[in-house]
């Protein structure tokens, strides 16, 4: 089967575990048919390997099933629960309330034993790895996706293995273990860049040295993502290389033997997964580490696409879910791409020797490509170029943090050298990301189209399989075939094709005469985005807290699903952060045309935004018809929620009316006409709004209400639900169905089901 058989094995059994039992059966069958047809027809051929890979199929998708249905029957009713449980990793700290996955071992109501979870501890719980606690945790199953462009939580849940999640509301250690010697090295680690370097220095030496990055600030991870560096904060083949070379190196240096250096390479990688914990993408390096090394031990050739392919395939059989897990599939790509493409591009460039570092991002970059347009909805233009400063900066800041915690816990203060030239690498790549990131357009969005992934995949896959330069003499001696070539060209081509189509990529839009308003699910916040013809504009932005951004998880996502660049407007409605938080984020990501606040406001907008006030009578926008409704052009003093900026959409019988956060007393001095569609309901359905005054002025078909799940204030109230009942109206909720998609039109309103893709539907209605 030849040397690189593996790689078909690997091949096989991942696409088995994507595609589930009945695709995997369907596209199993025929090749298997075909391949043993051939072979029987032609004696000798290549074809049986075409059957074997179908076989490898068909069994990978039984067992993908059997991983489903077992991680099914692991399901939690939502609710308040009394849990016994292990710690079953290391908790993540840096952001200040612990987050562990537990294992459960018995739970009132209850909770399969076994089952994990994942649970934010409270604050003064130090609960390490093996410890059993008692806890008493509100705990939700994955849920279907709650907003346009949003990854499916089940799969992430049943990647990470974890069947609910939820916060602890008290929880007490019943039990300490005596905490692993793995689990005294990685706190020392921590105590030591706590101690030694500054917050925002230990903000990036965290994440970097052991995978921790609850601490970082949404800010900085939006820079991140956005200047396509997020993947050095991700613990992979860069931590367990450079470690493996220390060691290999130290052995080296007292003298010892290749096989002890091989050995010594194989102990550091794992015990950096110790360190760290199962990470999927370091145990994946950790793998291929300890195979390459034994293939060296024993004297083989450790071509590294078998290697990848035999490590990749040896953990997805142990833990299925893994093929769903996007930084796994990230790290595997990555390394597929460094091993052939890079290999081909490193024969082009080995005469420019500044062109290496480039030519190896790229070659990363092609085989991740096509992940990373199917799950983000973006790609980042900036990422070769970012790449090409940021990674030695990264290798460098890694070495100097290892070096200054080395030499802090074998000296106190003798670290102190090491600290200081971390701090001067964390801001030098600081400033690297944020200069990236605040390219103009640094991310170019995709919109919803499967199909530019899919040409990507192509291109990469052609790629993969055809250029990497021959592996023998005899080989060298053939040269690449002519079909190689053309294989070559065509994934050029298919790659180009795929940036070209996301480069030109228009917004959705709805058809002529037809407006849409979509309520974001934005937890306890608001953001609303109104699509026309002309463009799109956002009615605030969501919240924002230190370590959570509404207006980067939530409501860029979908702006990138949706295939919005540059937005043409947004309203922010009044000060509040649960309306107002997520507005740098919005700036950022989709740098808006205008920015609208109340004349009575002291919103804070990014700096660069150049906000208008508005008042009563003030039209936003046209297409669909935006007009203020409230506060007065007068600069009369409200509080914030008095103040907010009340806005009617749309025409005819499709209006819909926002009211921000006023209440009752506010609402009696609207003067909209009768006969509005929609009403968002104010205040999140807080009692003291939404009164039967505005209800029978307006008298609205449909309510729609933006809340948190559970959320402290108890919205929306049930003296409100009860008020909009009586006056017969519909009510949709955003904490019961996620974001709400409407189609307005001067005939009326009506809910489209987009997870079901009822907007594609009405785009292609005449």
């Amino acid at each position: 089967m030849g040397g690189r058989a593996g790689t078909l094995v690997a091949a096989a059994i991942w696409l088995g575990l994507l595609l589930g039992l009945w695709t995997s059966f369907l596209a199993a069958i025929p090749i298997i048919a075909i391949g043993t047809w051939l072979a029987v027809r032609r004696g000798r051929s290549p074809w049986p390997e075409l059957a074997l890979f179908g076989l490898l199929l068909l069994g990978s998708g039984l067992r993908a099933e059997a991983a489903r249905r077992a991680h099914a029957r692991l399901a939690v009713t939502p609710g308040l629960h009394r849990i016994m449980a292990v710690v079953a990793s290391h908790p993540e700290r840096a952001g200040g309330a612990p987050v562990a996955i537990v294992r459960v071992e018995r739970a009132v109501p209850p909770i399969p034993r076994g089952a994990h979870l994942r649970i934010r501890l409270p604050e003064r719980c130090h609960a390490e790895w093996g410890d059993r606690l008692e806890a008493l945790a509100e705990l939700d199953p994955p849920a279907p996706p709650r907003n346009p462009g949003q990854r499916d939580p089940r799969l992430a849940a049943f990647a990470a293995n974890v069947v609910a999640s939820g916060r602890a509301r008290v929880a007490r250690i019943v039990k300490p273990s005596g905490h692993a010697p793995w689990v005294v090295v990685r706190r020392a680690v921590e105590a030591r860049l706590a101690h030694g370097l500054s917050r925002p220095a230990g903000e990036l030496a965290v994440p970097l040295l052991v995978g921790d990055r609850s601490g970082l600030s949404s800010d900085l991870d939006a820079g991140f993502r956005a200047s396509g560096l997020i993947h050095l904060l991700a613990l992979s083949g860069l931590h367990v290389t450079w470690m493996a070379g220390v060691l290999r190196g130290l052995a080296a240096w007292l003298g010892l033997g290749p096989r002890a250096r091989m050995i010594a390479g194989t102990l550091a990688a794992w015990g950096y997964v110790a360190i760290a914990g199962a990470i999927p993408s370091l145990l994946r390096a950790a793998v291929a580490e300890t195979l390459a090394a034994l293939a060296r031990i024993l004297g083989r050739g450790a071509d590294p696409v078998q290697v990848l392919a035999i490590a990749s395939t040896a953990l997805l059989v142990v833990f299925p879910g893994w093929a769903h897990d996007l930084g796994f599939q990230l790290s595997v790509a990555a390394t597929l791409g460094l091993a052939t493409v890079g290999a081909a591009l490193r024969q082009v460039s080995r005469r420019i020797p500044w062109a290496d570092g480039f030519m190896a991002t790229v070659s990363a970059q092609v085989c991740a490509l096509p992940l990373l347009l199917n799950a983000t909805h973006g790609l980042s233009w900036v990422a070769p170029f970012s790449n090409l400063v940021a990674v030695p900066v990264s290798g460098l800041l890694l070495a100097a943090a290892w070096m200054a915690v080395a030499a802090d816990l074998a000296l106190p203060g003798f670290g102190h050298p090491w600290f200081a030239a971390s701090e001067g690498l964390a801001l030098a790549l600081r400033r690297v990301t944020e200069a990236a990131a605040s390219v103009p357009g640094a991310v170019w969005v995709t919109g919803p189209q499967a199909w530019k992934a899919a040409l990507a995949g192509a291109g990469a896959l052609l790629l993969a399989m055809s250029a990497p330069p021959p592996r023998n003499l005899a080989a060298i001696r053939r040269g690449r075939s002519r079909a190689r070539h053309a294989a070559i060209g065509a994934g050029i081509a298919l790659i180009f094709t795929a940036v070209l189509a996301v480069a030109l990529t228009r917004p959705i839009a709805p058809p002529r005469g037809r407006w849409w308003l979509v309520m974001l699910d934005v937890g306890q916040g608001e953001a609303i985005a109104i699509g026309g013809r002309s463009g799109w504009w956002l009615v605030d932005a969501g919240a924002r807290s230190p370590l959570w951004d509404a207006g980067e998880s939530r409501v860029v996502p979908f702006l990138r699903w949706a295939g919005i660049a540059r937005l043409r407007g947004v309203a922010i409605t009044h000060e509040d952060a649960d309306h107002a938080g997520g507005a740098l984020a919005v700036w950022r990501a989709a740098r808006p045309e205008r920015w609208w606040v109340p004349d009575t406001s002291a919103v804070r907008l990014p700096p660069a935004a150049r906000a208008r006030s508005a008042g009563r009578g003030d039209t936003l926008w046209k297409a669909p018809l935006a007009v203020v409704a409230w506060p007065p052009a007068s600069r009369n003093r409200f509080s914030d929620n008095e103040g907010s900026l009340v806005l009617t959409v749309g025409a005819g019988a499709g209006r819909a009316l926002l009211t921000a956060d006023i209440d009752s007393t506010i609402e009696r001095r609207l003067e909209v006409a009768p006969g509005v569609s929609v009403l968002k309901v104010a205040h999140h359905g807080s009692r003291s709004s939404t009164g039967a005054t505005l209800l029978a002025a307006i008298r609205p078909r449909l309510a729609v209400v933006s809340c948190g799940r559970r959320n402290p204030f108890g919205h929306p109230a049930a003296e409100t639900l009860e008020r909009l009942r009586g006056a017969g109206t519909e009510i949709r909720r955003t904490d019961q169905e996620g974001a709400l998609w409407i189609e307005l039109s001067e005939d009326g309103a009506h809910v489209l089901d987009w997870r079901r893709n009822a907007w594609r539907r009405a785009v292609a209605r005449p």
